[in-house]
């Protein structure tokens, strides 16, 4: 998975939903990483990616209340 660049959008919610779409692969990749921080016993990393991650699924989930 990775990010797409997306040009050209000139609708909201064909903005939001190329935004939620990038999100939910920043999100797969962040999960990744936690779990190989918590491995490596990073506590800063795992500390710092959870809230991350937090905020993230946040925006994610007003995003597609908006869609919604």
């Amino acid at each position: 998975a990775s990010i797409t660049v997306v040009s050209g959008v000139t609708e909201g919610q064909q903005a939001v939903e190329a935004i939620l779409k990038n999100l939910s692969h920043l999100l797969t990749n962040e999960r990744q990483l936690i779990k190989e921080a918590a491995d490596a016993a990073d506590e800063g990393t795992v500390a710092m990616l959870s809230e991350l991650i937090g905020a993230q699924e946040k925006t994610s989930w007003m995003l597609n209340a908006t869609l919604a």
